[in-house]
């Protein structure tokens, strides 16, 4: 697949497989509490160079520090023993509730076994739903994502619809209402929302289009954007793929594409969300999608002004009301941590770092001045990333921050999952504005890979 998108201002490296060698949630972008959930044709894009990379200055050497590569082997060892003993526990639980069903066959009445079915049933009704378990969805295959979009009733947003909103300054809706928006561009009339017919479409080859996720902070528990920073910046960078390509611009944001709070226990719209966030790692990982990803905060004197402002007022769901109320940001729940310390956030980026091609990740906010960093300033417009190995991200997770802190498990035991599912197969790398401390976690990922 080509590479979408600009190139950095950094020399591109390229990895192959030795031929000898052997070798798929409320959040950051989905971290709000569970009251408010975060809630034929090959699909290939040939981008145009831009302005070629300048070599380094012959002679020069980057120095990469020492480390202690992670005994890697014994992580995928110890990945595929867990596996193993998981299997075995849950086939002997399996066996034993088998013959404690057989045995329950023989010694029950008729009368014994409806009175059980009735209060099984009740029970049902009266527990919360079931957590949903992942489904396995090739990561490579179109079709497969498209599976998804529509298994999981997760609907994306047109990139014409945002910039509509830009210009009459109205902030993202929910899912809820944004069913049925429609605009209209250039004499055109649209839903806001892409249907699941135009997905199949794209994914079948007939039609042409470029699917994107955001990966954003969520900066109050009742709307994520409040203030329309994020939507500025995604509005703008998509402009530039609509412009660039003849093809539509289709648009991933969590509170626009699920549906959010208040949604019945029951409901389609619980199960439809319950099993996107099952699944979520495909839209940050999928090789036929991009990542944008929006690292800043709205600006404190953007905020600041808005919250004084009580007649610029938000749409957000009003528990109270029980409906959508237009309410002023100084009424909302603000959370104001940074967007590399929140566990979902970290969780989007390592998945993003995980495709072939590391130019479908890409930051789209400019580092603001004074802005916390480990890079040098000759490093500050490189924004490559590459994918920690399990342990290293388990570590890291244990400082990060979640409104649910019993989230973090399910996320590290994912990551893991999806870090072996994609490196150990990996034969290729494609990669560019790699900052000097992104060469170094490579050495270790490149020990699980087959390149």
């Amino acid at each position: 697949m080509g590479c979408l998108g600009s190139k950095a201002d950094a020399p591109t490296a390229k990895t192959k497989a030795d031929d000898q060698k052997d070798g798929q949630g409320s959040t950051g972008s989905h971290e709000a509490s569970e009251g408010y959930p975060r809630e034929g044709g090959q699909h290939v894009l040939d981008v145009p160079d831009e302005v070629s990379s300048q070599p380094s200055p012959a002679g020069e050497v980057i120095d990469i520090p020492d480390l202690e590569l992670l005994p890697v082997a014994k992580e995928v060892q110890a990945h595929l023993d867990r596996s193993e003993e998981m299997l075995a526990k849950q086939t002997a639980a399996h066996e034993k509730a088998e013959a404690k069903l057989s045995e329950a066959r023989l010694i029950a009445t008729e009368e014994e076994v409806k009175l059980l079915l009735d209060v099984v049933q009740e029970s049902k009704q009266s527990l919360p739903p079931k957590e949903v378990q992942a489904d396995r969805y090739d990561l490579s295959d179109p079709l497969a994502l498209a599976r998804f979009l529509q298994d999981a009733d997760i609907r994306l947003v047109r990139a014409k619809y945002l910039v509509e909103l830009v210009l009459a300054q109205q902030p993202l809706p929910r899912r809820q209402e944004a069913e049925s928006l429609e605009f209209t561009s250039g004499g055109i009339t649209q839903s806001a929302l892409v249907t699941h017919e135009e997905v199949q479409e794209w994914a079948t080859g007939s039609r042409k289009a470029i699917m994107c996720s955001i990966s954003h902070a969520w900066e109050t528990r009742e709307h994520p954007d409040p203030c329309r920073y994020q939507l500025e910046h995604i509005a703008s960078h998509t402009a530039l793929f609509d412009l660039a390509f003849e093809a539509d611009v289709w648009v991933f944001y969590d509170y626009t594409s699920l549906f959010q709070y208040a949604r019945d226990p029951h409901s389609h719209e619980e199960r439809s969300f319950r099993k996107a966030m099952a699944n979520m790692h495909l839209m940050y990982c999928h090789e036929y999608n991009l990542t944008f990803r929006i690292e800043s905060l709205t600006p404190e004197d953007t905020w600041n002004a808005m919250k004084e402002n009580e007649k610029e007022c938000v749409p957000v769901w009003d528990q109270e009301s029980k409906t959508v109320k237009a309410l002023p940001l100084k009424s909302l729940v603000e959370n104001r941590n940074l967007y590399l310390e929140r566990g979902w956030c970290m969780a989007e980026v390592e998945w993003s770092s995980l495709r072939r091609v590391n130019a479908q990740h890409q930051r789209i906010d400019k580092p603001k001045a004074g802005e916390c960093t480990d890079k040098s300033e000759k490093d500050q417009n490189l924004n490559g990333k590459i994918p920690m190995t399990p342990g290293r991200f388990k570590a890291a997770m244990e400082k990060s921050k979640f409104t649910h802190r019993s989230d973090a498990p399910a996320v590290i035991e994912l990551q893991e999952k999806i870090y072996f599912e994609k490196v150990t197969v990996c034969e290729e790398l494609i990669l560019e504005g790699l900052p000097r401390t992104e060469v170094a976690a490579l050495a270790a990922t490149c020990q699980t890979s087959r390149m």
